[in-house]
């Protein structure tokens, strides 16, 4: 852990050296270099990827052009890697910056062209102007004037909108140079001074370098219209500004203006002085490694020495700002040298103009195909974008096709399912009406039995009663008046017997009462299948059992599929007792509790263990019976304390 914090720490530091203006050049381009080798070996989050960003500004300021390559190259990959746009975004307009000053103008303006898409994308209108700024200037050093100035006010609308006093200050000063390049020296003097104008009153160093920068150019303007004295006054106040305490605040544009300085003395043949300021601009280059306008510093030094009449070192000068010109790539520089190597050196002079002929040819068919190959990448980017639209646009549809189809199936899925569910429930229905009907039919049975039984005894009643009584009768009364008219010993006997045979007639009364109350109390219902049930235990079991009903209890109220249920989970716990509980007494209880029918089945069995026995069928129809009536059922038992079945079910 305290390594990572040393990582971290050594790492802001790096990158505080690196941004100070007081750090020398040399050890500036070494912590930025220290501190994007630091930032590679950290997370790949957004603050690192703003940092290497920072980077890639550091070494532009620092003219270390390899260096902001490679800065700009491993903030692509970073960013592309998290899908960061943001940061792709910045990464190819770091590139495009790379290219514009390697003077590769196509491969700046393709990468400009990706990152303003990117930009436009994510509505980002600030860095959109610096885009069209940048693109601006490759449009103008490729001499494509009208493009460069259409591109400028589009960045100046934007900036203006957003209220970007510095923007706009740069975009005035780029619309001076365009003006300039197009000798319209009137707007060129409009846009300096507007420029000039908003950078009055600002302390920030960019500022400081705009108003440098415009006073630079002014001078030049004025130099371009013969107006030495004060291009010498523009120059001298840029110099000024540009110094702080022995600190170059811009030093590109200090060196520049020293060569300015020196143009003007050679101008107005005033040479004393032009040498040394010549000397002093190529050696603060060399120290700072400043490659920009280094070949104007050689084409002035020719300029000089051929003035001065020093041919030779003209000439060797010439020759080196040839070679330079060469290795840049840059024909405008070629031509430029050409020119003073035909005026230095005219015993080769032929040679030098038929290549200046030749270079000033192919540079305007590079002019015009550099415009085509502009509008060629604009399109081919255009045409990739479009593509990979396109894509998107068939992935998307893709998509929606198969959700579509996904959503389809869902639905016949579930149109299935409920046409299946109600294919049961339509089953448990025609179940449940067969069951009352089975139930009613059961009830029919058990009331023509208990009619048949009740008309039976009602027989057997009447047939004591008219018939046994009435012969009793009859003999008692015969016997009563044989008795009359026996002798006295033998009257005491008959009387005896005739009491005997009216004790039989009171016996047989009370039978045949009995009876006809028996008969006339079995009303044949639910309550007769339930006894007759424990009637047939008792035959076949060795267990005492006891069936209390509670007199209360509504059965006609009771649905018939209920009763049939209610008879089912019965013959199954009696079954079950029978099977497994090796009980000694069963108790049968049903009572009334409110609006429910309760009913409970105990015995003192050996009981089990419900874990283990939950999964078996018997238990789960007693369960499945009692919701079915919308009731519960509870089963309460435990190994060697007996069974308790309890079902409570609505009555109505």
């Amino acid at each position: 852990m305290p390594k990572d914090i040393s990582s971290n720490d050594s790492t802001s530091l790096y990158i505080q050296k690196a941004l100070s203006n007081k750090t020398p050049y040399a050890l500036r381009v070494a912590y930025t270099q220290n501190a994007v080798d630091a930032l590679i070996l950290h997370e790949n989050d957004s603050l690192n990827r703003d940092q290497l960003i920072e980077m890639c500004r550091s070494f532009y300021n620092l003219n270390s052009w390899k260096n902001l390559k490679r800065a700009s190259r491993l903030a692509l990959t970073r960013s592309q890697a998290e899908n960061d746009e943001y940061f792709v975004g910045h990464s190819y307009r770091w590139l495009g910056i790379y290219y514009q000053n390697m003077d590769l103008n196509d491969s700046a303006f393709y990468y400009y062209l990706r990152a303003e898409k990117i930009f436009k994308k994510l509505n980002n209108k600030f860095f959109l102007c610096h885009l069209y700024i940048d693109k601006g200037l490759v449009f103008h050093y490729t001499c494509n004037y009208m493009e460069a100035e259409a591109t400028l006010v589009s960045a100046l609308k934007i900036a203006k909108e957003l209220n970007l006093k510095y923007e706009i200050t740069k975009i005035y000063m780029i619309l001076g140079m365009n003006s300039s390049n197009q000798k319209d020296y009137v707007s060129t003097f409009k846009y300096y001074q507007k420029a000039l104008d908003l950078t009055n009153g600002e302390s920030s160093e960019k500022f400081k370098i705009s108003q440098i920068i415009t006073l630079n150019n002014m001078a030049i303007n004025f130099f371009y219209v013969n107006e030495y004295r004060r291009a010498l006054m523009f120059h001298n106040e840029s110099l000024r500004k540009n110094n702080f305490k022995g600190f170059f605040i811009y030093p590109t544009a200090y060196c520049l203006s020293l060569d300015h300085l020196a143009n003007i003395k050679i101008k107005i043949k005033k040479n004393k002085g032009v040498e040394e300021l010549l000397n002093k601009s190529a050696r603060i280059r060399d120290s700072l490694n400043i490659s920009e306008s280094k070949d104007y510093n050689l084409f002035l030094s020719i300029e000089y020495y051929y003035v001065v009449n020093n041919i030779t070192k003209a000439k060797k000068l010439a020759n080196k700002l040839y070679n330079l010109s060469k290795g840049c790539g840059s024909p405008g520089d070629i031509l430029i040298s050409l020119k003073q190597l035909i005026k230095v050196d005219p015993q080769n002079a032929l040679k030098y103009s038929s290549e200046y002929i030749r270079i000033s040819d192919s540079m305007q068919q590079l002019e015009r195909e550099t415009r085509n190959k502009f509008a060629k990448i604009a399109y081919e980017t255009e045409e990739i974008t479009q593509q990979k639209n396109d894509a998107i646009k068939r992935y998307r549809q893709a998509w929606m096709i198969a959700l579509g189809i996904i959503f389809i199936l869902f639905l016949l899925f579930i149109i299935k399912f409920q046409a299946a569910k109600k294919r049961v429930l339509e089953l448990k229905e025609v179940q449940q009406i067969a069951n009352e009907e089975i139930t009613n039919l059961m009830l029919d049975q058990q009331n023509k039995i208990d009619n048949g039984r009740m008309l039976e005894k009602k027989r057997i009643a009447q047939d004591l009663h008219d018939g046994i009584m009435n012969m009793l009768a009859s003999t008692r009364i015969n016997l009563h008046l044989l008795t009359e008219k026996a002798p006295e010993e033998s009257r005491k006997n008959f009387s005896r017997f005739v009491d005997g045979i009216q004790d039989i007639e009171k016996e047989i009364r009370n039978i045949a009462h009995d009876l006809n109350h028996g008969a006339l109390a079995n009303k044949g219902s639910f309550v007769g299948i339930a006894e007759a049930l424990i009637e047939d235990q008792k035959r076949i079991s060795i267990c005492r059992y006891n069936l209390e009903i509670d007199s209360e209890i509504d059965w006609e109220n009771l649905a018939g599929y209920k009763k049939i249920h209610l008879f089912r989970i019965l013959q199954e716990a009696m079954q079950n007792i029978l099977k497994h509980a090796q009980a000694n007494n069963v108790e049968v209880s049903m009572r009334k509790n409110q609006d429910e029918l309760i009913v409970e089945i105990f015995d003192d069995g050996k009981g089990f263990s419900f874990k283990k026995a939950k999964k078996g069928l018997g238990l789960q129809n007693i369960v499945i019976r009692a919701k079915s009536c919308s009731g519960k059922a509870m089963i309460k038992t435990k190994p060697n304390e007996g069974t308790t079945i309890e079902i409570s079910i609505p009555i109505s």
